[in-house]
């Protein structure tokens, strides 16, 4: 600034800038801030990526929950049967076993749903399970 005496530069841990000097140092910023663009842009397209991941498997958590309660069901029925004949710890290893079943079950069953080739066939195969298992209840 011209209202300041040129010797406050000597002062230490002091320091003027001029407008040349800060037109300089705007620069610099921009050149640095331009060349993370490219890495910016990265973070962009793997967030979007995964956000297009997540809402297109939306229409999944429905019909997979109650996929899910519906094998939980059948679990705990039979689990209660067994319950009635056998020992605790037979109904306690039957319980875990079909919990484990289950689980195979619905991995195998989300997978196969996220790898449809389309989504009219993703749609098709949405409405086959959801009639499988609401069929005899």
């Amino acid at each position: 600034p011209r209202d300041i005496h040129p010797d406050v530069g000597l002062i230490e841990d002091t320091f003027v800038f001029g407008l040349d000097d800060l037109d300089e140092i705007v620069r610099q910023n921009l050149a640095a801030r331009a060349q993370q663009i490219p890495h910016a842009e990265k973070i962009i397209a793997e967030e979007l990526e995964e956000l297009r991941g997540w809402l297109a498997d939306m229409d999944l958590r429905p019909t997979v929950a109650e996929f899910k309660a519906y094998l939980e069901g059948i679990k705990d029925k039979q689990v209660g049967f067994v319950r009635k004949k056998q020992s605790d710890e037979v109904a306690a290893a039957v319980e875990a076993s079909l919990q484990q079943f289950i689980k195979k079950v619905l991995g195998r069953s989300v997978t196969s749903l996220k790898n449809a080739e389309s989504p009219q066939e993703r749609k098709k195969e949405l409405e086959l399970l959801r009639k499988m298992f609401s069929e005899g209840d």
